[in-house]
């Protein structure tokens, strides 16, 4: 760990601010949740991934859409890649998002390109393909986004609905 050198006092309801600097570096939003540990005489503040809670279960069902039905998938929180399909497993996972894609998911709405368009999902790499973005709310927040790539730059309903079936599956198992 590394000291900050920021000393704050705790006010009577036992809250302790988090300077801005510390929260626009380390991506804390309001209303955030994080997570409280306390090792020895030392209280760790760490954020808080609903769907990371489930990446196991989240890698299965990609893992298994992949196999049986040839679809490019990619499971997100709000912050990273959770999981992704083998052929992009390498080039995805544990990559933050790009931050245009973060505020896309925020939307709350579903994002349909039919037509091979450009999709920066992380930083580093971009995709040029066809895309449907369906976004996961748990108790009427947004968690996280499924994000179906389209084979041949062909979308077709059923990859729409499979990222509506997956969205709802993680947003009811998130606890």
């Amino acid at each position: 760990m590394k000291s900050t050198g920021v000393s704050r006092r705790i006010d009577d309801l036992g809250r302790i601010v988090i300077p801005k600097e510390i929260r626009k570096n380390l991506k804390i939003r309001n209303g955030e949740l994080m997570e409280i540990m306390v090792n020895d005489d030392s209280i760790i503040l760490s954020k808080h991934s609903t769907i990371k809670g489930i990446g196991d279960v989240a890698q299965l069902i990609v893992d298994s859409l992949n196999d049986s039905m040839e679809i490019n998938l990619i499971i997100t929180d709000r912050d990273k890649v959770v999981a992704a399909t083998s052929t992009l497993r390498k080039k995805y996972e544990n990559q933050e998002l790009n931050t245009e894609y973060s505020e896309l998911i925020l939307k709350r709405q579903t994002v349909t390109e039919q037509n091979p368009a450009k999709i920066k999902i992380d930083n580093e790499n971009e995709e040029e393909t066809s895309y449907i973005i369906y976004p996961i709310i748990a108790d009427g927040d947004v968690v996280g986004s499924v994000l179906v790539l389209g084979l041949d730059n062909k979308i077709k309903e059923i990859d729409g609905k499979i990222a509506e079936i997956v969205s709802k599956f993680l947003s009811r198992n998130i606890m």
